[in-house]
């Protein structure tokens, strides 16, 4: 009588399931970006109809934020703290802008 030795069968079958896990992650990332992706526009426009300048900017701002989703750069709550940390940079650029002697005084 002969014994099957299991351990490596199962090992190699484990790899295969957390290979195939890692693709539909990947994929996932993908879906959800163009998801959100097809939200920003479809508000985007609905501003644009609507003439609602914030809802116009809101909707620009879920694109951008789809694509990244898309690439699988950012998820979660770090993509809220770069997109925060991007909206601050760009509001104290106009901010700055706007007062054309600021560094004078």
């Amino acid at each position: 009588m002969t014994t099957l030795n299991v351990k490596p069968i199962e090992e190699q079958i484990r790899k295969q399931v957390d290979k195939q896990a890692e693709k539909l992650d990947k994929k996932r990332h993908v879906v959800d970006g163009k998801v959100t992706q097809a939200k920003g526009y479809a508000r985007e426009k609905l501003g644009e109809l609507t003439h609602n300048k914030r809802m116009r900017r809101a909707g620009r701002r879920q694109q951008i934020k789809g694509k990244l989703q898309e690439r699988g750069w950012l998820t979660g709550s770090r993509l809220w703290l770069v997109l925060g940390t991007a909206v601050a940079l760009i509001a104290a650029i106009l901010f700055l802008r706007g007062e054309p002697n600021a560094t004078t005084s």
